[in-house]
Protein backbone atom coordinates (compact mmCIF):
# COMPACT_ATOMS: atom_id res chain seq x y z
CA UNK A 1 0.00 0.00 0.00
CA UNK A 2 1.34 3.49 -0.87
CA UNK A 3 1.58 5.50 2.35
CA UNK A 4 3.85 8.74 1.40
CA UNK A 5 5.23 10.00 -1.89
CA UNK A 6 7.65 13.17 -2.43
CA UNK A 7 9.55 14.80 -5.03
CA UNK A 8 12.62 16.31 -4.26
CA UNK A 9 14.47 19.26 -5.91
CA UNK A 10 17.83 18.26 -4.09
CA UNK A 11 21.00 20.79 -4.29
CA UNK A 12 23.05 17.65 -4.40
CA UNK A 13 23.08 14.65 -6.57
CA UNK A 14 23.02 12.30 -3.89
CA UNK A 15 19.62 11.54 -1.95
CA UNK A 16 19.38 9.94 1.19
CA UNK A 17 16.92 7.53 2.69
CA UNK A 18 16.58 6.44 6.28
CA UNK A 19 17.17 7.57 9.70
CA UNK A 20 16.71 11.26 10.74
CA UNK A 21 20.09 10.62 12.54
CA UNK A 22 23.24 12.18 10.44
CA UNK A 23 24.67 9.49 7.82
CA UNK A 24 27.74 7.56 8.55
CA UNK A 25 27.61 6.55 4.72
CA UNK A 26 30.88 5.83 3.02
CA UNK A 27 30.03 4.90 -0.82
CA UNK A 28 32.56 4.33 -3.67
CA UNK A 29 31.89 5.75 -7.19
CA UNK A 30 28.64 3.63 -7.76
CA UNK A 31 25.18 4.66 -7.69
CA UNK A 32 24.13 3.15 -4.05
CA UNK A 33 26.05 2.61 -0.75
CA UNK A 34 24.57 2.50 2.37
CA UNK A 35 24.91 2.23 6.32
CA UNK A 36 23.27 1.06 9.21
CA UNK A 37 20.62 3.48 9.09
CA UNK A 38 20.78 4.92 6.09
CA UNK A 39 20.61 4.41 1.88
CA UNK A 40 22.47 6.80 -0.24
CA UNK A 41 21.30 7.18 -3.41
CA UNK A 42 23.04 9.38 -6.82
CA UNK A 43 20.62 11.88 -8.78
CA UNK A 44 20.42 14.00 -11.27
CA UNK A 45 20.40 16.54 -8.33
CA UNK A 46 19.68 20.34 -9.66
CA UNK A 47 18.89 19.01 -13.31
CA UNK A 48 15.53 16.93 -11.92
CA UNK A 49 12.94 16.16 -9.35
CA UNK A 50 13.73 12.76 -7.78
CA UNK A 51 10.30 10.97 -6.85
CA UNK A 52 10.48 8.91 -3.84
CA UNK A 53 7.24 6.99 -2.97
CA UNK A 54 6.60 5.25 0.65
CA UNK A 55 5.44 1.28 0.50
CA UNK A 56 3.99 -0.21 3.56
CA UNK A 57 3.97 -4.58 2.75
CA UNK A 58 2.67 -4.56 -1.06
CA UNK A 59 4.63 -2.63 -3.40
CA UNK A 60 4.83 -2.57 -7.09
CA UNK A 61 8.28 -4.42 -8.90
CA UNK A 62 8.76 -1.33 -11.11
CA UNK A 63 12.43 -0.04 -11.79
CA UNK A 64 16.13 -1.75 -11.46
CA UNK A 65 16.84 -3.01 -7.52
CA UNK A 66 19.97 -1.54 -6.24
CA UNK A 67 19.09 -1.61 -2.31
CA UNK A 68 17.68 -4.59 -0.47
CA UNK A 69 18.61 -4.57 3.23
CA UNK A 70 17.49 -3.74 6.45
CA UNK A 71 17.76 -0.43 8.19
CA UNK A 72 17.87 0.47 12.03
CA UNK A 73 15.41 3.54 11.87
CA UNK A 74 14.31 5.80 14.98
CA UNK A 75 11.59 7.43 16.15
CA UNK A 76 9.17 6.09 13.96
CA UNK A 77 10.03 7.87 10.71
CA UNK A 78 11.95 7.76 7.94
CA UNK A 79 13.49 10.86 6.32
CA UNK A 80 14.12 11.50 2.60
CA UNK A 81 16.40 14.46 1.53
CA UNK A 82 19.67 15.23 0.03
CA UNK A 83 22.69 15.02 1.68
CA UNK A 84 23.21 18.76 2.64
CA UNK A 85 20.00 18.56 4.60
CA UNK A 86 18.59 21.28 2.39
CA UNK A 87 15.20 19.65 0.44
CA UNK A 88 14.28 17.12 3.09
CA UNK A 89 10.83 15.20 4.01
CA UNK A 90 9.64 13.03 7.24
CA UNK A 91 6.72 10.59 7.59
CA UNK A 92 5.74 8.69 10.52
CA UNK A 93 5.94 5.00 10.33
CA UNK A 94 4.36 2.22 12.09
CA UNK A 95 7.05 0.62 14.07
CA UNK A 96 10.74 1.71 15.38
CA UNK A 97 13.81 -0.12 14.95
CA UNK A 98 15.09 -2.34 12.26
CA UNK A 99 12.84 -2.26 9.14
CA UNK A 100 12.84 -4.02 6.11
CA UNK A 101 13.59 -1.24 2.88
CA UNK A 102 13.69 -1.66 -0.90
CA UNK A 103 15.62 0.77 -3.08
CA UNK A 104 14.33 0.69 -7.12
CA UNK A 105 15.86 3.43 -9.60
CA UNK A 106 14.32 3.67 -13.06
CA UNK A 107 17.66 5.01 -14.38
CA UNK A 108 20.80 3.26 -12.57
CA UNK A 109 24.13 4.53 -13.52
CA UNK A 110 23.00 7.09 -14.78
CA UNK A 111 25.39 9.65 -15.46
CA UNK A 112 25.32 13.50 -16.63
CA UNK A 113 28.04 16.00 -17.17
Amino acid sequence: MLTGAVEIYGNHAVLLVGSTAWPEVDWSDGPVGADRRHVAIRTRGQIAHTRVSIWQDAMPLVGHLVFDGELDLDDYTIFVGDIERLGRWTQRIGQTGVQRVVVRVDDPGTRLA
